[in-house]
């Protein structure tokens, strides 16, 4: 493992908190790891190959008559290192911003598991250049996502939710009555 004395002097000369100087150096120093550094080739092939075969199918959907299913499976490494991140304590938005958006941050709201740790709104461990790369406002989540979301939606909501809608209820109206969100349900609705 090695970490640059440049990155470490540059944090310590960052506007937070010592307890945020010593989380940021921690996360720096994870980064500089054997482990992310391999991770960080991984997840950028993978991604840029799910990317490529998601335009692909996009492209034979306009041009053919054919079905062309639209969901590309996504590898399971990706997902390993997905859930290692939320658990690491970024949001969801942070880790598919990082994966350049081959996983969507509803995907990772859905099927990851967050940690009790204060949120982060960028992944230091997939940055390749720290100080070039590093956006302290990203990384300090200024009321830029919210994490907090309330139970999954049951079986018996999503029924409701498709039921109300095809008899003409607005997405609104549907958010009101079974009281979740308009996003939440809009997601169903589309389903």
């Amino acid at each position: 493992m090695k970490t640059n004395d440049n990155v470490v002097l540059f944090i310590e000369k960052l506007p937070l908190e010592q307890k945020e100087k010593a989380e940021l150096q921690g996360a720096y120093v994870r980064s500089c790891s054997d482990y992310w550094v391999n991770a960080r080739k991984v997840i950028k092939i993978l991604s840029e190959e799910r990317l490529e075969m998601k335009k692909i199918r996009a492209y034979k959907r306009l041009l053919t008559d054919e079905p062309v299913h639209s969901i590309y499976p996504i590898d399971d490494r990706l997902k390993e290192y997905a859930q290692e991140l939320r658990l690491l304590g970024y949001s969801c938005e942070a880790v598919s911003r990082g994966f350049k958006r081959s996983i969507s941050t509803t995907w990772m709201i859905e099927r990851t598991e967050g940690s009790n740790i204060r949120v982060r709104g960028q992944v230091i461990e997939l940055l390749d250049d720290f100080i070039n790369e590093f956006d302290l406002s990203a990384w300090l989540l200024l009321g830029s996502y919210n994490n907090n979301h309330g139970p999954k939606i049951t079986e018996e909501e999503k029924s409701a939710i498709k039921t109300m809608y095809a008899q003409g209820w607005s997405i609104g109206r549907i958010a009101n009555k079974i009281k979740r969100s308009p996003s939440s349900v809009r997601r169903w609705v589309s389903k």
